[in-house]
């Protein structure tokens, strides 16, 4: 009886073409015809679906591998070489492995099976084409994006607030598209970028919106995290000589001469963003190309570089602080949520009505907390009552304990399938692991279902 593996991958999650299912339906065909009988042989089956073939760090290749190491299969077989990887030292280490441990590697759309020489040596022949056609595709794409970015087109997505996008006709029907201002909303641009000039603060620019009744494009307050976004974005600089200058400094990629430098005209961005690899972070801003819109660029770039300069300063680069209730405990006065704040040169911290920090102490009159005092005072009534009240905060408690100590004697590639596997679950736990276990206890089990008996008469400053 034959142990074979079958590892079936898709970079997109759909039914057709090459789907998953019909590359497991190629290679039993293959398998059956060429190497064993239904009756003499057990398949295993690997399916990454929305993995790119970059790299090898995918789940069930992952597993596979490792049930490899244990001498679980004869054969791995795979619909086509690309499936397994499009990097030639991946693949050559792969190959190598699976060598040293009498494993077959077939790939049924080309025909190459590493148990005969020449079968070895067409396969990394084919490989090397691969990575080639990897890298051909990925400049492809860059020389593309530079060509558009020449002519300052916007590629789509959400307009910028201020802006909108509109379209012209070229001569072969197809259409471009372009950014300009959007009257009603650029002057709140406006004044975001004028205020935080004159109070050099987000919460201030913040304070200033709401009292003036400013509003998003989708009528919502704003954030301080959005008012960042907003100044920190290019696309409303002047595409001076200023601006030029700073992110040619910085490394970025200029489609504009110096003596093509317009003030009047603002500047787009390309590959600003990294949403595969970056969570949809920003790239530095070295990865960036810089070009000349069609749209009127609405702050200098001198002003532009000094507001970014104080965004990027350390004031502003603080880590949040690892506070347990910030925002689960309400204030008395107006019933808002009360929010963390650091104090200046110390590690203690407070609890501030929103209120009071967005808008002012008219709004509300409500005495800050003493964050520290209020987080350990919480924290045993809350484990004095699950003791007494509630014997599930125990087995929660347990139940934790154990799988941090499950987590860290696992190996590597253990570890890596459980990254892929709880991805959504890793990106939100807190690096404080004695913080993380506490706040899950208090979000799955008290905070909402125990009645919290604390005197906070001692607690105000």
């Amino acid at each position: 009886m034959k142990n074979i593996a079958i590892y079936s991958r898709k970079s997109c999650v759909t039914d057709t073409g090459e789907s998953i299912q019909n590359q497991i339906n190629i290679c039993k065909e293959y398998i059956f015809t060429h190497i064993a009988k239904p009756s003499n042989c057990s398949l295993t089956i690997y399916k990454d679906e929305g993995f790119s073939a970059k790299n090898t760090d995918r789940p069930e290749f992952q597993k596979m591998i490792k049930n490899a190491e244990n001498r679980i299969f004869s054969h791995i077989v795979c619909y086509r070489l690309d499936r397994i990887s499009r990097n030639i030292g991946d693949f050559s280490k792969l190959i190598e492995k699976l060598s040293k441990m009498n494993i077959s590697f077939v790939c049924v759309k080309e025909q190459f099976d590493t148990s005969v020489p020449m079968g070895r040596a067409m396969m990394y022949i084919a490989s090397v084409f691969a990575q080639l056609e990897r890298e051909t595709i990925a400049e492809r794409v860059k020389d593309n994006m530079m060509m558009l970015s020449k002519h300052g087109q916007w590629l789509g997505g959400t307009t910028p607030l201020g802006l909108k996008s509109y379209r012209t006709a070229t001569k072969n029907s197809k259409y471009k598209f372009y950014l300009q201002e959007n009257d009603e909303e650029i002057i709140v641009v406006k004044d975001i970028f004028r205020k935080f000039l004159e109070y050099k603060s987000l919460t201030k620019t913040k304070q200033y919106l709401d009292n003036v009744n400013l509003k998003s494009r989708n009528g919502n307050k704003f954030s301080t995290i959005a008012i960042k976004k907003i100044l920190s974005n290019p696309v409303y600089c002047c595409a001076d000589k200023d601006a030029r200058d700073y992110f040619e400094a910085l490394g970025a990629e200029i489609c504009f001469s110096p003596g093509e430098c317009n003030p009047s005209r603002g500047i787009i961005s390309y590959n600003k963003r990294n949403y595969r690899e970056n969570n949809g972070k920003d790239n530095p801003i070295c990865s960036w190309v810089i070009a000349l819109g069609s749209h009127n660029g609405i702050i200098k770039g001198e002003n532009w570089i000094e507001i970014n300069k104080i965004l990027n300063c350390k004031e502003y680069k603080k880590r949040s602080l690892s506070t347990l209730f910030a925002g689960k405990i309400i204030c008395k006065i107006c019933n808002s949520k009360m929010l963390q704040k650091k104090r200046k040169n110390n590690r203690a911290f407070d609890y501030i009505c929103a209120n009071k920090i967005y808008h002012s102490t008219k709004n509300c009159s409500c005495k800050n907390l003493n964050g520290n005092y209020i987080d350990k005072l919480i924290i045993s009534q809350i484990i004095l009552k699950g003791i007494k009240n509630n014997s599930v905060f125990i087995k929660k408690l347990n139940i934790l304990k154990n799988n941090l100590k499950i987590a860290t004697s696992t190996n590597t590639a253990a570890m890596k399938t459980s990254i892929f596997t709880n991805s959504k679950i890793i990106n939100n736990i807190n690096k404080n692991s004695q913080i993380c276990l506490v706040k899950k206890i208090i979000d799955s089990i008290f905070w909402n279902n125990v009645n919290l008996d604390i005197k906070l008469k001692n607690c105000n400053l």
